[in-house]
């Protein structure tokens, strides 16, 4: 398995961390297939994410390949971009009220979206 990030589309956050160090504000999204990973480091924080969200990738402004000591004494790679993402929309579609028209209902959109026009009402 690989992790392959591309600007454009949408991941899933497995781990969002952030803080303050002596460098300043930071933040942490990585994403994770099977037992490979990438860690972004956002351009853009606070990015609002939390862990499991999903977001796209905008940009990528660089890409760094390294490596780092685990707990248990032996290294891993390391690989990590930083990037410019957003929170990705949580509807499926964008929908504009203002091109809705319910007079093509064939009912009347008040507290009641089951009623019927009064001339059409039907009898207890």
């Amino acid at each position: 398995m690989a992790v392959n990030l591309e600007v454009g589309k949408i991941y899933k956050a497995a781990m969002v961390r952030s803080g303050v160090s002596t460098r300043g504000d930071w933040e942490m999204v990585k994403v994770v297939e099977g037992r490979k990973e990438i860690t972004i480091w956002p351009d853009n924080k606070p990015t609002g994410l939390s862990d499991g969200d999903e977001f796209e990738i905008t940009s990528i402004s660089s890409v760094k390949y390294g490596a780092r000591k685990r707990q248990n004494g032996n290294w891993q790679d390391d690989v990590s971009c930083t990037a410019i993402i957003k929170k990705a929309s949580t509807n499926s579609y964008d929908f504009d009220e203002s091109t809705f028209d319910d007079g093509e209902l064939p009912w009347k959109m008040d507290d009641n979206p089951y009623s019927l026009p009064e001339d059409e009402q039907l009898p207890l």
